[in-house]
C-alpha cells in the first residue's frame, strides 16, 4: 500500500515539475520569438474607421495601417476617415498633414417609377439577380433597378431607396468609401467631389426618341446643356450628356435649360414640377 502511495506521489510530482518546465519553456519561446508590433500601427488602426472598404487600395484598414508605418505610403488615402483621420495620423508620425479631397457617391439615374418596366420581375429582390434576366426589368437598360444592392453594402447607412424607387445618397452620411460603386451591377454610381452640386441624373445612351417613350426624366441628348455651359464642363457621349466634374461652378444654367428635368442641383433625384411629376418638356407641350 505504501508503495502505491509513493508511486502516486512520485508521478504527481513529476507531472507538476514537467508542467512547470513546459510553462517556462513556452514563456521563454513566446518572449524569444514574439513579433514586435510598432505601437504607431496600433494607434493608426484605432483612428481608421474599420469599414475595410478598400478605397485606399489595400485589403483592409489593418493592411493600410501597416503600409503607412512600414512602407511610408500616403496618409490621405482613407476617404471614410477623411481629413480628421489624416490629421491624426500625421500627428502620430510627426508629419505634415495632407489635404483629403472629400467625395460622395452620386447615383446617375432618377427614373424609378417614372421609367417604364419591360416585364414584371418576380425573382430574388436584388439588382444583381434582376440584371441576369434580360438586363433587368426596366425598359431603360441603364436604369437603377431599385432593389438596393448598394443599400446592403453601405456601412454608414448613407444610401436608401427613395419614394420613386431609385437609390439615393444622403450626402451628410456618405464618406465616399465606394462600396456602393462596386456593388451596382448597372455601374451608374460615381464618386464625385463635394464641391460639385449639379448632376446629370441619367445614364441612358439610347436615342432621345426612345428615351421620351420610356422615361419622363431621362436625358434625350439634345445638347442644350452642353451649349449653355460657359465653362464647357458638359459634353455629349453616345446620346448622353456627361459632366466632366472638373470646371463646373454650379451656376445652374444647365439645370434651368434642361427640357426633361434630368439635371439636378443638389441632393436627390429629378424633382417633380408643380408636385405633378411634370417635366419642363411636358409643361412646354401643355403650353
Amino acid at each position: 500500500m505504501n508503495n502505491v502511495i509513493q508511486t502516486m506521489l512520485l508521478s504527481s510530482g513529476l507531472m507538476i515539475i514537467a508542467g512547470v518546465l513546459i510553462g517556462l519553456g513556452l514563456g521563454f519561446a513566446a518572449n524569444k520569438f514574439k513579433i514586435k508590433v510598432d505601437p504607431r500601427k496600433e494607434n493608426i488602426l484605432k483612428i481608421l474607421p474599420g469599414s475595410n472598404c478598400g478605397t485606399c487600395g489595400f485589403i483592409g484598414c489593418e493592411q493600410y495601417a501597416s503600409a503607412i508605418v512600414e512602407q511610408n505610403v500616403d496618409i490621405s488615402m482613407c476617404r471614410p476617415g477623411g481629413q480628421n483621420a489624416a490629421n491624426k495620423i500625421a500627428q502620430i508620425l510627426g508629419k505634415e498633414s495632407k489635404n483629403v479631397e472629400r467625395k460622395v457617391a452620386q447615383v446617375l439615374c432618377s427614373g424609378g417609377v417614372r421609367c417604364k418596366n419591360d416585364f414584371v420581375y418576380s425573382g430574388i429582390k436584388k439588382c444583381s439577380y434582376s440584371k441576369k434576366f434580360f438586363q433587368g426589368q426596366k425598359k431603360c437598360k441603364y436604369a437603377c433597378l431599385g432593389f438596393g444592392d448598394c443599400v446592403e453594402v453601405c456601412p454608414f447607412d448613407a444610401i436608401y431607396i427613395n419614394e420613386y424607387g431609385v437609390a439615393e445618397v444622403d450626402f451628410l452620411k456618405c464618406t465616399g468609401c465606394g462600396l456602393c460603386v462596386k456593388s451596382c451591377p448597372q455601374k451608374i454610381i460615381k464618386l464625385v467631389g463635394c464641391e460639385y452640386k449639379v448632376h446629370i441624373k441619367c445614364s441612358s445612351k439610347d436615342r432621345g426618341a426612345f428615351v421620351k417613350q420610356i422615361c419622363s426624366v431621362g436625358c434625350i441628348g439634345c445638347g442644350i446643356c452642353a451649349k449653355v455651359c460657359h465653362v464647357k464642363d458638359i459634353y455629349l457621349d453616345s446620346n448622353l450628356a456627361v459632366m466632366k466634374y472638373d470646371k463646373c461652378d454650379n451656376c445652374k444654367v444647365c439645370e434651368t435649360k434642361c427640357p426633361t428635368g434630368s439635371i439636378i442641383f443638389g441632393n436627390g433625384t429629378a424633382k417633380d414640377k408643380k408636385k405633378l411629376g411634370q417635366t419642363n418638356l411636358e409643361l412646354n407641350l401643355v403650353k
